[in-house]
């Protein structure tokens, strides 16, 4: 029987949709908002989200804007309160 590859690390876009999701609780922002903010359509935020390694470096920016952060913020998943 085949041995099964164990993932150990975590990719690191994901800590960009982790950090977008904690910015969002932190400030009772739902989806909804952010995507009318940004002028994103809804259907393509949640596929960013699922697939963070998608990102347009302008989504980014917009979505960093109206959560008040910084792009290095969401991509390093490291937010300051």
């Amino acid at each position: 029987m085949p041995k099964v590859k164990r993932y150990t690390k975590v990719k690191p876009f994901l800590k960009t949709s982790a950090a977008i999701a904690y910015r969002l609780k932190m400030i009772d922002m739902s989806v909804q908002e952010l995507t009318e903010r940004t002028n994103i359509k809804c259907s393509t935020m949640y596929q960013r989200l699922n697939n963070p390694e998608r990102f347009r470096l302008e989504e980014l920016s917009m979505i960093a804007r109206v959560l008040g952060v910084t792009i290095t913020e969401l991509v390093n998943g490291k937010i300051e309160e």
